[in-house]
């Protein structure tokens, strides 16, 4: 179920940044500042989790973590800015959408699993105990 959860929250990062892009976001491409990342992968988990095993699913950001400190680790001064910053350039801001949009959508992609699972673990709780 990992690999339909990591399919699901690369989905919704995709749909989410094309959402911010069209709704007219300050900074579309910084995955910090684009809501439609958050609302997307929220929602996208929200279904997914209820419908399937949710047990991969709060571990979808370690290979975007990888990723990242790979790169990190073979070019650490520039890391920072091609993959979170505002500020990119031209190749830069790829950087941004093919790490910094999947990753910060997985992580909340994963968060938001969390909260399914523990509000489905609440909610069929028997009440009086």
């Amino acid at each position: 179920m990992f690999l339909l959860h990591c399919i699901f929250s690369i989905a919704a990062s995709v749909v989410g940044g094309i959402s911010s892009g069209v709704l007219g976001a300050s900074y579309p491409v910084n995955p910090f500042l684009n809501p439609g990342l958050f609302i997307a992968n929220g929602i996208a988990a929200g279904i997914a989790c209820r419908r399937i095993s949710s047990d991969g699913a709060r571990w979808v950001w370690i290979p975007w973590a990888v990723l990242i400190l790979y790169g990190y680790r073979t070019e650490p001064e520039n890391m920072w800015h091609q993959v979170f910053s505002s500020h990119c350039g031209d190749t830069e801001c790829l950087g941004q959408l093919f790490y910094g949009v999947p990753f910060v959508g997985s992580v909340a992609y994963a968060v938001s699993s969390l909260v399914v699972r523990w509000d489905a673990g609440t909610s069929t709780a028997p009440h009086g105990l």
